[in-house]
């Protein structure tokens, strides 16, 4: 009788090795929340076997059995953990038909089968908040209902983010890198975080729209339905928005599109989903900022003098009745967008006031008997076409003072001025846990440790009216005082304040104050500052960093100096390159051939 029930059990599940293999499946380990060997959620009713020395195989096999329990009528389990019985109607479809029409807050969560297509959100970095400097990714279900009816702003979209209680910047991050928050994820119609990136923070949104089987899609719909309850640690660098949206999307395509390094970061996944070659459109949804600028830039030169003289005095538009173009109407509009939204935020009432009253009068001026098409904004650049963040590089040094040198740098994150990268809004850098470690006489040191770095010059192309874009800067690192002292190193805290100025498309120049505060090493004192002038130069696939700095020490004029710099970097593709660098000061003159690998 035994015998007989095995070999029926069989026919209808499979053999033992299927099931086992089933049970070590990337989807089965993500759809439980199993990782390394262990449960993420530990929690006993979110699973039918013991979750002490919990075993995926055993989980299965007891799903399996529920699941002939849900058909019958007799369990309600796989209305709360829906995605478990999609993965066993896939392998075992001679169990019966799966309906899950009986679960009403399923079936509210997927939109009653509405559900068409999944998009993977990526949006753009903001280099005035830490917490957003690496971008941030998003999930938005798809209606092909909401398309059809140009609704799409109420498609239901996941934000997976960090409970922080508005605590400021400093805290969190300092909260963040040691897991101090409880994190989870909310579902919002894509209108509201539309209002919180494009329009409050400035920041574009591409969506990467998705080619998904129905089963694949049915995984992601059912398991962040699950998701929803559950809440996760959350860690800044590691545990973020993007490796849970890496987690989320495993389930469905049975593999995580992420590399698997220590740090996640949001540009990771959008390569790893390109490379996965998944992704059927991308959509770009600019930002307030790009709207404003893509509606002066519009403008002839005629039309950019007469908008900035009705700007200083929107009320006098009638002035100018025959001559007012409706670009010029849009332009004036966006402008006066863009300044509503930054008045919002400072809490301005009568400068709120009048800049509606403003609005108002232009919007009325409008001629509604001219036929006018207003221009969309295209942008041809995506963000997943560019140097990857990780970056391992070594580099041959020949240093007149010291002689010759091997060097190896890794870069944990992001980008820097010479990267790849044709979206980002003017020339800026973002560099996060970096270690250069020198070879040199048999001796190896640590050249240097960023341990964060952010310099944005604001160099645009386009300038808002009455805008002040500085030049900023933030470097946190441990790096050598000055070559007159090699090595000498110390902890070391650097401002940058300045102005960039675009010249064309392919060169900027700068200049900056930098004021650095740091340890005495040989009596130099703590504090030194520097002025710094550069220009950014492309050519092709070749990009030139020239720089020049005067440096002066405070407490003694020893290490004082004139420093010039060239890095020349040699673009072959995403993945790899090399530089060359020359550098010289009073007390040396050094240069080196980088070879660089990004992945």
């Amino acid at each position: 009788m035994g015998l007989f029930l095995l070999l029926v059990s069989e026919q209808l599940l499979g053999s033992y090795q299927d099931i086992k293999n089933l049970s070590q499946s990337q989807t089965w380990h993500g759809l439980l929340d199993f990782k390394d060997d262990d449960l993420e959620i530990k929690d006993q009713s979110n699973y039918l076997s013991n979750i002490d020395n919990f075993s995926p195989y055993d989980e299965l096999i007891k799903t399996i059995d529920e699941y002939k329990k849900f058909l019958a009528g007799n369990s309600s389990f796989f209305c709360i953990f829906p995605s478990r019985a999609y993965f066993v109607n896939k392998y075992f479809k001679n169990l019966g038909d799966l309906d899950l029409n009986k679960c009403k807050e399923f079936q509210e969560w997927s939109n009653y089968g509405k559900i068409d297509s999944i998009s993977l959100l990526y949006v753009t970095g903001y280099l005035k908040n830490p917490a957003s400097f690496f971008g941030h990714t998003l999930i938005k279900f798809n209606s092909s209902t909401n398309d059809k009816n140009n609704s799409y702003l109420l498609e239901n979209t996941l934000n997976y983010g960090a409970e922080t209680g508005n605590d400021a910047a400093l805290p969190y991050v300092i909260k963040g890198l040691i897991g101090g928050y409880n994190a989870g994820l909310q579902s919002e119609k894509f209108f509201r975080l539309s209002a919180q990136y494009q329009e409050f923070q400035m920041r574009d949104i591409y969506e990467y729209r998705l080619s998904l089987t129905q089963y694949q899609q049915n995984l992601i719909v059912s398991y962040t339905f699950e998701m929803n309850r559950n809440r996760y640690d959350y860690y800044f660098l590691s545990d973020n928005c993007a490796y849970r949206m890496n987690r989320i999307l495993g389930v469905g395509l049975n593999k995580e599109p992420m590399p698997k390094t220590p740090w996640k970061a949001p540009i990771d996944l959008l390569i790893g989903v390109n490379d996965l070659q998944i992704v059927k459109d991308i959509y770009y949804h600019p930002s307030q900022t790009t709207r404003t600028l893509s509606s002066i830039e519009a403008l002839n030169e005629n039309e950019k003098n007469l908008y900035k003289v009705i700007l200083k005095n929107p009320n006098e538009i009638s002035k100018y009745k025959d001559q007012v173009s409706n670009n010029i109407k849009i332009a004036l509009i966006e402008t006066l967008n863009y300044k509503k939204l930054k008045q919002f935020k400072e809490n301005n009432v009568e400068q709120l006031k009048q800049i509606d009253e403003n609005r108002k009068n232009i919007l009325l001026s409008i001629d509604k008997n001219k036929e006018f098409t207003r221009n969309k904004i295209i942008n041809t650049d995506v963000p997943h076409k560019i140097n990857r963040p990780t970056l391992i590089s070594y580099a041959f040094t020949n240093n007149k003072r010291f002689g010759n040198g091997h060097s190896v740098r890794l870069r944990g994150a992001n980008f820097e001025f010479l990267d790849i990268d044709n979206t980002r809004l003017g020339n800026s850098e973002f560099v996060f846990l970096s270690p250069t470690l020198m070879l040199y006489e048999n001796k190896i040191l640590l050249e240097e440790f960023t341990l964060f770095k952010v310099l944005s010059l604001n160099d645009l192309k386009t300038n808002i009216p009455d805008e002040i874009n500085f030049s900023w800067g933030i470097d946190v690192s441990r790096k050598n005082i000055s070559d007159l002292c090699y090595p000498c190193n110390s902890n070391q805290l650097k401002g940058s304040l300045g102005k960039g100025l675009y010249v064309n498309d392919n060169m900027s120049i700068y200049n900056l104050i930098n004021i650095n505060a740091h340890q005495s090493r040989k009596n130099s004192g703590n504090i030194s500052g520097s002025l710094e002038l550069g220009i950014i130069y492309k050519y092709k696939k070749i990009k030139f960093h020239i720089k020049h700095e005067n440096i002066n020490f405070d407490k003694t004029d020893i290490f004082d100096t004139e420093e010039n710099s060239i890095n020349i970097k040699f673009n072959i593709n995403y993945g790899y390159d090399f530089s060359i660098k020359y550098n010289k000061n009073e007390f040396n003159e050094a240069y080196s051939i980088n070879l660089n690998k990004y992945f």
